[in-house]
């Protein structure tokens, strides 16, 4: 009786250790997943800042201006491509419509409610789009800020996980005072 007792325990360990081998192994890919993940992002999310400054400060007028604007938008249409991969490398991420698809939208196509129109018509970006275009920064930064390595700005902070990052994502775009936010944006364009 004994002899089988040990036989026993000793398959029943070594499945045990095959089993929570291979639990090992998936946390670390999918960890090392988030991590590849959430570094684009930030990085992207840092891109997007910094060539998003440059369109509002440097006031590029005519070909260069539409040049910038088309760089912005693939930039934000990036972003919003990122945000749309989230689920895959975290749960019970909210999703949905970002501000960065809507602003894109903005960009290329203008609002029919309220009445705004294209920023490309101008060919250059008139006192209301440099306004919009720095409320909108402003958002993009608290967000920056609060996924950002402060060492390195352009990584994601180690410091944070993945629970960390999707309520930091839910709370600053895709939560109803992110949403409020931006719309009250779109009200004072």
């Amino acid at each position: 009786m004994n002899k089988n007792l040990v036989i026993t325990l000793s398959i029943l360990l070594l499945i045990s250790t095959v089993f929570n081998y291979q639990y090992l192994r998936t946390y670390q890919e999918e960890k090392r997943h988030f991590e590849i993940f959430s570094d684009r992002f930030v990085q992207q999310l840092h891109k997007t800042i910094t060539r998003t400054q440059g369109f509002i400060h440097n006031d590029p007028v005519g070909e260069e201006f539409v040049n910038a604007l088309m760089n912005l938008k693939s930039d934000l249409d990036a972003l919003d491509n990122l945000l749309a991969e989230t689920s895959m490398y975290i749960k019970d991420v909210s999703g949905g419509s970002s501000y960065f698809f809507r602003v894109s939208h903005i960009l290329s196509n203008g609002l029919i409610d309220p009445d705004i129109n294209p920023f490309y018509e101008e060919l250059e970006l008139t006192p209301s789009e440099k306004e919009f275009l720095s409320e909108f920064l402003k958002m993009m930064e608290d967000t920056h800020d609060l996924l950002a390595d402060p060492d390195n700005p352009s990584s994601f902070n180690p410091e944070l996980n993945h629970y960390n990052f999707n309520n930091i994502i839910n709370e600053n775009i895709y939560n109803y005072l992110a949403y409020n936010r931006f719309n009250t944006m779109i009200e004072n364009f």
